[in-house]
């Protein structure tokens, strides 16, 4: 099956996350920081609703961050800022997954190799899946 397209989004992000996400892309020879973010989306989405910060609470030092994400991705953004009430916006809620994840343990959140459905394993019928799972394993060997 062909992989659905992604769209892109831009959110502002501090510029510790930004360093967060660049060192998980190095450590876990992720592809690019976008799969990071997408990796902490990920996780942040099988573990329920996130906390956000209080409204109008300026984040400091903050950059536009581009990810590209798959519709479902997507629409559990939109839910939480939905479910954040009025003014929340897309870079909140991101700040607030990057947040909950950073104080995760990072192998927990970059580490395990998720499909649309959960967790993959080598039964996954998700081909990209099963291609990452052979090259964590090849990098503990």
């Amino acid at each position: 099956t062909m992989a659905s397209a992604k769209s892109e989004l831009v959110v502002d992000l501090s510029c510790d996350h930004v360093r967060w996400l660049e060192g998980a892309t190095a450590e876990y020879e992720l592809p690019d920081t976008g799969k990071a973010f997408r990796c902490a989306l990920m996780f942040a989405m099988s573990r329920g609703p996130l906390a956000l910060p209080s409204p109008g609470t300026p984040a400091e030092g903050t950059a536009p961050f581009t990810a590209r994400l798959a519709p479902q991705q997507l629409a559990w953004l939109g839910e939480e800022v939905r479910r954040a009430g009025e003014g929340a916006t897309a870079s909140q809620v991101a700040t607030a997954m990057c947040n909950a994840c950073a104080q995760g343990h990072s192998d927990d959140v970059f580490g395990v190799v998720r499909c649309k459905t959960g967790v993959a394993t080598a039964d996954s019928a998700c081909e990209g899946a099963r291609a990452a799972l052979a090259k964590q394993r090849a990098r503990a060997s």
